[in-house]
Parts: C-alpha cells; structure tokens; sequence
C-alpha cells in the first residue's frame, strides 16, 4: 500500500518538474491547470487540506510543490498508532472500526463538513398531485402529473357512466369491464350469419306468445308467409294454439292483436 502512494507521489513530483523544464505541454499555461490540483486530491483525498491558489499572476510548479510537501495527511502519515490486535483499524473520529487500510484511509481523509448528510432525505418528502391529489415523492412528482389521467391533455370520459378513464391510453372508450359489457352488449353478442329463424326471433323478441303470454311452448310465424325472409319484423313468437290460428280461416280473430304488437315494437 505504501509503495503504491509513493508511486503515485512521484508521477506528479515529476509532473511538476517537467513543467518546469518546459517539457510538457502543461508549461505553455501560465497557470497551472486544474488537472494539477485534482491529481493532488485524487492522491491525497482531501481537496479542504489543499490551500487557496494565491490571486497574484501565475503559480508555478514550485508553489504546487511545496504546497504538496506541506500536506498534513501525506505518504508518511502513521496508520499503525491506530491499528489494533486484530489487524484491525480504530477511527479516532467516530470509534468504529475497519478492516482495510484503504476504508480506514478514506475515512479519515473524508470531509464531513462539506457533505449533506440530508440531502436523499429532503428528495423523498411526498407531494400531492394537482390534479388527482395522490401522494408521490417529489423526485416522482412531475412525472406522475404529465401521465395523471386527470390531467387535462390525458382526460377521457366513459361512453356510459361519463367518468374519467384511468387507463385512458389502453381503453377503448370505456372505464371498466362492467361498462364495457353494457355498452358493447350488441357487438360482443352479435353472431354473424344465423339463418336460424327463431334464433332470430328470439334475440329481438321476448319468448312468449304475443296474444295470450304462453311461454312454455313457443312458435314462430312469418307475417308474409315467406319462410325465406328471417328479419325480426317479419317473425312473431305465438303458442301453438294461436299459431294454428293465422294459417286458419279465424285469423281475422287475432290478427289486429298481432299487427298492434309489430306496430309497438317498430316504433
């Protein structure tokens, strides 16, 4: 570990004196670029143990130096003193202990100071939403009011109930699966091609005799007694008994019953 330091000490000792002898590219600057002072920091840990670079013109690659000679915490610096039976090491700043030179090392060359050390608690206060008042963290905050389903670029209302949509980028119109059933009754359960006369019927017509509300037994008869035309309008749910009377001679008998009822229901 010690021998890794003193390496890394050397390379900006010989840094600096290059720039001296005009011999790197650093030494056309008058002043000594801020690459400097970050490697020093980078070697040493503490950019607070680093003094102010003086206002007057130019500081040279003697001045950086000295001043990295003069570093309180530098290569030297006796880490055994706190070293314990267990290899391991005691911080004399809060008590704990480490297990590596290098954590110990960190430790002690970390500013408290310049850290906040409630700077993540003071991004996860919550906040409500403007426009649905639901509470989300404040780092979340404003994504959550550009998607709100109550946000009026996103708002969409039910088809039937009129309510906002929450999951308005996926729904088809609806809210929920209940307004859904009600609203597309027609199209779910529309069969296509049914040639089956008294399915038919029944779907646009209750199963019951029109005349005397038989629902037992129900047949079905075509007005215009054309077998081939299945519309709703033209078939009509009768018992048996009332059936067999329009093919009759006594049709005339229920007959105004029957067109009042296809009347009632046409219009």
């Amino acid at each position: 570990m010690r021998d890794w330091w003193n390496g890394r000490h050397a390379a900006f000792r010989t840094l600096c004196q290059q720039w001296c002898e005009g011999s790197n590219p650093l030494s056309r600057t008058k002043r000594a670029p801020s690459s400097l002072v970050e490697h020093v920091v980078d070697i040493h840990g503490v950019a607070g143990s680093i003094p102010a670079v003086p206002t007057n013109s130019g500081c040279g690659p003697a001045w950086y130096l000295i001043q990295l000679d003069s570093l309180s915490i530098n290569t030297n610096m006796n880490y055994n003193k706190h070293k314990t039976s267990n290899n391991e090491y005691l911080s004399p700043k809060n008590g704990r202990l480490y297990k590596s030179l290098k954590a110990f090392i960190a430790h002690m060359h970390f500013n408290y100071a310049v850290v906040d050390r409630y700077a993540i608690t003071k991004r996860l206060f919550k906040v409500k939403c403007k426009f649905c008042e639901i509470k989300k963290f404040n780092c979340n905050i404003k994504r959550h009011e550009e998607t709100c389903y109550l946000n009026p670029k996103n708002l969409k209302r039910c088809l039937r109930c009129d309510s906002p949509i929450k999951d308005f980028k996926n729904s088809r119109g609806t809210c929920s699966r209940a307004c859904s059933n009600v609203y597309f009754k027609d199209l779910r359960n529309e069969r296509q091609n049914i040639k089956n006369y008294r399915t038919i019927c029944f779907r646009h017509h209750q199963k019951e005799c029109v005349v005397c509300g038989e629902s037992k037994i129900v047949a079905v008869h075509h007005m215009n007694e054309n077998r081939q035309d299945n519309s709703s309008k033209n078939l009509v749910p009768l018992c048996p008994t009332h059936h067999q009377y329009l093919h009759s001679k006594y049709k005339n008998e229920i007959l105004p019953v029957v067109r009042k009822y296809l009347k009632k229901t046409s219009s």
